[in-house]
């Protein structure tokens, strides 16, 4: 009961609608949203788990020409087409999930062919409250690379060893905190939440000794 109460406090979700055809990654807050090198993404995506304070957001989008490793490159003209219909928008979902646009994302004209290219956009985005779970999040670039090799190697290891040993629970608990986040920042339900654990509880379980 209080955790459905916690959440008619926000009834607006955000969220970016694409269908990027060229190899692309897009991030919100520098964090990715949606990533495919070889191909393209298709959206829509919801973002709230992304907001991490409530304010000016920034989304970014840096596509790949499909052959640019071979010399392929984007004219201006080219560059423009790519994100035809791509866009922030606001969700509601006690409103019939009435879709408002927020900013339309464009790409600038360019003057030289390129063959990558970036660019990024700012809105803003009342979210009821900052997501914590990020608190005492680290810029990996900073730490020296054989330790954070290590250190992520130690991790996969432990991670792997509870889906390999079946203990689904356990590993659960490494999911804690970001699932709760993901619950209160797009409004999910009793129901929903049970749902989407209880679908993450039988795919890990399928790891079990493969």
């Amino acid at each position: 009961m209080n955790y459905q109460i916690e959440n008619k406090q926000s009834d607006i979700l955000y969220g970016i609608e694409f269908n990027i055809k060229v190899p692309c990654e897009i991030r919100v807050n520098d964090l990715v949203v949606s990533k495919n090198i070889k191909n393209g993404v298709i959206g829509p995506e919801i973002i709230n788990q992304y907001l991490i304070n409530p304010g000016n957001q920034v989304v970014k989008i840096k596509v790949y020409h499909p052959e640019w490793q071979e010399g392929g490159q984007f004219n201006s003209e080219a560059l423009q087409s790519i994100l035809n219909n791509t866009y922030i928008e606001t969700i509601e979902p006690e409103n019939g999930y009435n879709i408002t646009v927020l900013k339309e994302l464009k790409f600038p004209q360019i003057e030289n062919k390129v063959p990558y290219f970036e660019y990024e956009w700012t809105f803003v985005a009342n979210t009821p409250k900052p997501i914590c779970s990020w608190d005492d999040a680290e810029d990996l670039t900073k730490m020296d690379k054989s330790v954070l090799q290590k250190e992520v190697f130690e991790k996969y290891q432990s991670l792997w060893n509870l889906l390999q040993s079946g203990a689904i629970d356990k590993f659960m608990e490494e999911l804690e905190i970001s699932n709760a986040d993901l619950f209160s920042t797009n409004d999910y339900k009793h129901d929903r939440k049970k749902e989407y654990e209880s679908n993450l509880k039988t795919f890990y379980a399928k790891h079990k000794g493969s």
